[in-house]
C-alpha cells in the first residue's frame, strides 16, 4: 500500500519538477562595424526581458539564454542601426554568431 501510494506521487510530481528545471543556451560572438572593426560597449539584450549585456574591447558577448523556445537578441549601439536576430536553441545548445551593425542615418535638426 506505502509503495503504491509512493509511486502515485512521484509519477504525480515528475511533470511538476521537469518544468522547474530551467534549460539554457548559450549565444556568444563579435559585432563588428561596416569596416570589420569590433565595437565595444554594444547592447546586447534578450527582447522583452531586462537580461543583456555589453560586448567588451575586442566586440565580443556571450549571453545566457532560454532553451527550448524561440527568443530575439537586439543589438544596439548609438550612431548604429539596431539589429534583431531570431533564434531557436535546445538546452546547451551553443550558438556563435558575427554581427555587423551598420551606422544610423540621422540628420539633426537645427535648433531656431
Amino acid at each position: 500500500m506505502f509503495r503504491t501510494i509512493t509511486t502515485v506521487l512521484l509519477l504525480a510530481l515528475l511533470p511538476v519538477w521537469a518544468m522547474a528545471q530551467r534549460k539554457y543556451a548559450t549565444v556568444s560572438g563579435k559585432v563588428l562595424d561596416e569596416n570589420e572593426n569590433p565595437l565595444a560597449g554594444v547592447s546586447v539584450v534578450i527582447l522583452g526581458k531586462n537580461t543583456g549585456v555589453i560586448t567588451n574591447d575586442s566586440g565580443r558577448f556571450s549571453l545566457q539564454v532560454p532553451a527550448d523556445r524561440a527568443f530575439a537578441l537586439v543589438f544596439s549601439y548609438t550612431g548604429y542601426q539596431t539589429e534583431q536576430r531570431n533564434f531557436f536553441l535546445i538546452a546547451n545548445e551553443e550558438e556563435r554568431i558575427v554581427v555587423r551593425l551598420e551606422r544610423g542615418i540621422q540628420q539633426l535638426q537645427e535648433v531656431t
